[in-house]
This record gives C-alpha cells, structure tokens and sequence, in this order.
C-alpha cells in the first residue's frame, strides 16, 4: 500500500528534557507495534531528534539522549514494518535546545541582538535557518537517518524564522545581499520565503538523492504559502489543534491544501488543550467526528500523542483512538483515491495564510464559516490558481487586485462565471476602479458611521423577512451604472455613537435611507457594500447568513447539495471512479468556562432531505458501511432521497456505473 493510501497515521510527540533519567526503559518493539495494531493505525510518525536536540537512534551526528540505553527508532521501525505499519522519521529543525546550547552564534535575534529564546527561558531556543546550522549539523543527521534507517518518509518540523525576521550576522547578510531592507514589512516576508524554501531545497534535494520515493513532509507549510513549497513536498499536513485554532481552522486551510494535487491530512492532537497536555485525552466522539471532518474534505487522518518517556503507549488513549480509527478502516474503500467536487471558490492573496503578511482576514474566516454552514462544495483559491473549474468566485475583503488577477477575472465572467464581491474585495490595487468590467461601479469611500443597517428589497427578500438589520461596521458608498439592479438600501443611523454624542446603550437605531444602494446586482454579477463576511465572523448574526443566502439562491441556484437549514451539518462531495460519495458530519459543540469547545455527545439527526444535482440518473444509493440501500428519485437533474439517521457521521454512495 502506499504511504499516501495510508488514512490513519499517529503523529507521536517524543520530546524529552536530558534531565529524564529513565527514557525507553520500558519500551518493548513487540508491545509497542502490537498497541499501534490493534488500534487500526497503519502509518506512524517516530522521533529521530526532538526539539531538545536529543536524538533516539544511534547518532553520529548528534546527541543520543543521555538516559536511552538502546537505538529506539531502529526498534520501532523493524516492528512496526513486520506488522504492515509505515514509519516516518521526525526532525526537529529550528526549535533545538542542544544546538543552541553548543552553539549561541546560532540562535535567532531580536533587533536589539538579543536571542529571541533565551536558555533557559519560558520557550525553547531557536536557531537559525541562514546559521552554518543547516550545514554542519542538521543535513547531516537527515543523512545518516535516511542512509541508515528503513524510513517511508521524513517529517520536519518548526520550519520558520520568528518575527518574519532574524537579525543574527547572516541573516542580516543575506537580507542585504538581496537587496531587501528590514524596515519594509513586505520586505521581511520575501526574506522569510527565501530562507524557508532554501532550506526545502537542500533539504528534500539531499533526502531524495538518497532514497528517492519517500515521503517528505514539513508541518505547516500550508501556513506559509503552499505554491512555493510544492517542488520540495510529497503531501500537506494540516496541524488542526481547535483548543488553538477552533473548528473552522481545519475547513477552512484543507480547502486551500487539496487543490494543489497533492495528499493531505489533518493532524489533531488528542490532547484536550494542546500538544503534551498530559493526563488529557479526547473522548471517543470527539476523535471521531474529527477524523470525519477530515475524510468529508478528501484528507487523511493523524492524530497526535505523545510516547510516555519510558516507551508505553497509554491503554486508555489508544482504546479511544482505536474507536475512531476502526469508523475510518470501514469506509476507506469509498475514500480512497476520491477527489472533491467543488461550485465556488474564496480568492485569497497569495500570502494570506498565518506567516503572510495579511494573514487569513475576519472576511475569509467568515466567509468560510458561512459556505461550510451552507453545504456550499467550495475551495480557497490563489490568484495564480486556474478559476475555471468554478461557476462561482467569492471576493472576499481581500488586498486590492493587480491587474493580472483583473484580467483573469474578467475572462471568468466572459465565460458566464459567477462573481460575488463584498466589502472592499473585488477594487483595483492600481487606480482603485471595480474589478469586474461588466458591473460599472465608483467607488465614494466608506460611510462616516461605523455601525450601519441594510434593508432587502421586497423582491429580494425572499424568506429574509422585512427588517433593518445592523451591520456593525461602516458600509463602502458605491454609485451602480446603466443596467444594474439595487437589491438593498444601506440605512443610516441617526448619528454616530460618541462619549458626547450617542443615545441609548449601543448603536443609534435606524432612521434613514442612505444615498448609495447596499447590494447590487447585473446579471450574474453582485456586489455588497456592507461587509458581511467580516461581521460574520466577529458579532455571529445569522441574519449576514440568510441575506447570503439570498445572493446564492441568486447566483448559484442549481447547488451540488442541498440538505435544507441545517448550519450544523457539514458535508462534503467526492468523486470516486464511476460514483459520488457523499459525506455528511454532524457537528454540536459544547463550552464550559473559558475551556476549548468540547465534541461530547451529538444528539442525532432525523430525516435529513438530501439533493444532489448529477448529470446522469444513478444505478444504485446506498449507506456504507453496511451498503444498506436508499430509496431515491431522479427529477429534474437531481438525485433526491432522504437520510433516516445521522449520529455522526454518514456516507451515502451514489453509483453512477457498475464498479
């Protein structure tokens, strides 16, 4: 089998202070690789070098850790291979306590030359990509693990320079020799790309010169910015800590990981707050609808422990992982090898992810949070990324567009694509002209109120029922040309909330139409003034949702899916061969305090009325695992049945020909 058909990985954590005097002192490979067994993984991660610095295997190049008697990840990779479960080796890179300790002229600084991690310190030392680091120590311990070591692939991680930026002597070397300045934000990030993906490639150059075919994989390079990284990858792996992140965290970054042709997986930790949150674990539900939500994206699955220091695997922890794991081994055979099939697509800058200078704005979370929680089958997108595989694109409140991406946009829109823009997406980077040449638009500025009401047109509204509704932020003032439709009024409050000047507890009530429409339309154009996406995500008014979904039943009325008003419902469309799979993950999270969100106990659902539009009548519907058959109708271009039951997960199976 190979690695990339491998669905339930264990990413296991193996940090341990010199100061653990009894490491490994416990292990046994065949207790070990028996654990991983009956726990239904086929694909670990192991520790070859720690963020200490300590190495588990008989090291030349480093420091074995000073308590392990034995070469450890020698034992667990023969064990693991005798039982069908591939190994791959975890370095870590930057985040190392021993290379800073034998060498501080390697650490990362501060502008003011001190190490960014001091020793000892409340985090652990970081050093330097641009440091004779890389040369001298890291590539040759990459060496003797990939020489030496019967590994399926090499797993790297804390691949970053802090800050964006290091000013140690080389780096500020190689900043000037590019020409860049430490003074320009933009600057700083071309910076960190170049250190980051010169590393890749001497790192991935040297492992593939040595046992071509194995996996390569450095965690988050789906947060720096994936294109860049493609040459020197083999797959993506979404590290998707919700007690860190939240739940739209994964949704959201898999959406943009799988459309680059490559494997990909979420790693979650099951830990309840964060990695080594010992005494923790995630129940049986919770891991489960995890490892769904992975599957209904068309990504594998890993889940993070951390190996005790003497060698044992927790009973308990592997009972729980085993449960979820076995759900996932039941229906791999309608998962393996499916692709998403997909309607819309968010554009995104190309650094917008967490190391790029705009970062993921409120406007794509929310817009995110509102495609998910309407069933839309949607990617995130980059500017260079091919737009035609979509009937409808989203600008969200975006940077300004080049005129390159204006271009590509424009030939979209020829070729009867759909575009939503909201709020400040969809303006020129240029001279700050409406993208879309079809929808003429000019732009007057933002409103003077910062808190604004919109109001549906009644041939619009649809279900919306009539009401002024707050959008807690200022509105853009745009003037719409010949042909175009107003669909909503902005509605101005009587004033401006001041110290001096304000009425009541928050915002002043609504008390007149603006001079400049809220939502516009021509054709199969749109464009809203109110930013809905952003609201959406901050304040959470499910009324930003229904007014969304009037412009998708505008602009997208024949969906892949429809599952009725089910916000709680995720699912997810893939192809596979000659039929469709559809997944359905039914979500109810809990907070107690200040805590994470919990996933413990998921009231079913019942009677679930399931639409898929497909070009072809289907020969068979059926649930799986159990292949228990569904009646169906086909009317219309649609596949039409109805779900009895959804605990927490389903896969309904759509067979279009005889497999």
């Amino acid at each position: 089998m190979e690695t990339r058909d491998r669905l339930r990985k264990i990413h296991l954590d193996f940090h341990n202070s010199p100061l653990i005097p009894d490491v490994g002192s416990e292990f046994e490979a065949d207790r070990f690789a028996d654990d991983l067994s009956r726990a239904a993984v086929n694909y670990v991660v192991c520790f070859a070098k720690c963020h200490h610095g300590m190495c588990y295997y008989n090291a030349r190049q480093g420091r074995r850790h000073p308590s392990l008697t034995f070469d450890l990840l020698r034992a667990q990779i023969e064990a693991c291979h005798k039982r069908d479960i591939a190994v791959s080796a975890y370095l870590s890179v930057v985040w190392e306590e021993e290379a800073a300790r034998l060498h501080p002229e390697w650490q990362q600084l501060g502008p003011d030359g001190t190490p960014r991690h001091k020793i000892p310190g409340d985090r652990w030392a970081t050093v330097c990509l641009n440091s004779p680091y890389i040369e001298e120590m890291l590539l040759p311990q990459v060496r003797e693990v990939t020489e030496n070591y019967e590994v399926d692939g090499l797993w790297f991680d804390m691949i970053h320079l802090d800050d964006n930026a290091c000013y140690c002597r080389w780096c500020r070397e190689k900043i000037k020799a590019m020409g860049l300045s430490y003074a320009s934000e933009e600057d700083a990030f071309k910076f960190t790309a170049a250190s980051v993906y010169g590393f890749l490639d001497k790192c991935s150059s040297l492992i593939r010169s040595l046992k071509p075919g194995v996996d390569i994989e450095y965690n988050s390079q789906v947060r720096l910015n994936p294109r860049g990284g493609l040459p020197h990858i083999t797959g993506f792996e979404i590290e998707c800590t919700p007690s860190e992140r939240g739940y739209l965290y994964f949704p959201m970054f898999v959406r943009h990981a799988r459309t680059f042709g490559l494997p990909v997986r979420g790693v979650t930790p099951r830990f309840h707050r964060i990695w080594a949150d010992f005494g923790s674990v995630k129940n049986e539900t919770q891991l489960r609808w995890e490892t769904s939500t992975m599957l209904a994206n068309g990504a594998g699955c890993s889940v993070g422990d951390q190996l005790h220091p003497r060698g044992t695997l927790d009973p308990l922890v592997y009972r729980r992982i085993g449960s979820a794991f076995e759900a996932v081994k039941e229906c791999e055979e309608w998962c393996l090898g499916s692709v998403p099939i997909t309607e819309a697509a968010i554009l995104v800058d190309d650094d917008w992810t967490d190391f790029g200078i705009a970062k993921a704005s409120d406007a794509v979370w929310g817009a995110t949070r509102m495609l998910v929680e309407s069933q839309v089958q949607f990617n995130l997108i980059d500017r260079a990324a091919d737009f035609s595989p979509y009937r409808l694109l989203i600008l969200a409140d975006n940077r300004r567009l080049d005129e390159g991406t204006i271009g590509k946009l424009n030939a979209f829109v020829k070729t009867g694509g759909a575009v939503l823009a909201v709020g400040d997406g969809g303006w020129a980077e240029r001279d700050g002209r409406f993208a879309l040449e079809a929808l003429p638009l000019i732009d007057h500025g933002l409103t003077e109120t910062t808190a604004n009401y919109i109001r549906l047109a009644e041939s619009f509204r649809g279900a919306v029922e009539p009401f002024d509704y707050v959008i807690r932020y200022a509105f853009r003032q745009v003037i719409a040309g010949a042909g175009c439709d107003s669909l909503a009024q902005t509605i101005l409050p009587y004033f401006e909330r001041t110290p001096e000047h304000f009425t009541s507890h928050h915002q002043s009530p609504p008390d007149r139409p603006g001079l400049y429409p809220a939502l516009i339309r021509k054709g199969r154009l749109m464009y809203c003034a109110a930013p809905l996406f952003a609201a959406y995500h901050r304040d959470g008014d499910t009324h930003c949702r229904q007014i969304f979904a009037r412009c998708l039943e505008t602009l997208l009325s024949d969906r892949l899916i429809s599952v009725g008003l089910r916000p709680m419902l995720e699912v997810g469309l893939m192809r596979q061969g000659g039929r469709q799979v559809v997944h359905l993950v039914n979500y109810a999270a809990t907070k107690r305090g200040l805590a994470p969100e919990t996933i413990e106990a998921i009231p079913p659902l019942f009677g679930i009325p399931l639409r898929v539009r497909m070009p072809v009548a289907p020969t068979k519907v059926y649930l799986v695992p159990d292949r228990r058959d569904v009646p169906f109708e086909y009317i219309g271009g649609t596949v039409r049945c109805e779900i009895p039951r959804l605990d927490v997960q389903a896969l309904l199976v759509i067979e279009t020909e005889v497999p």
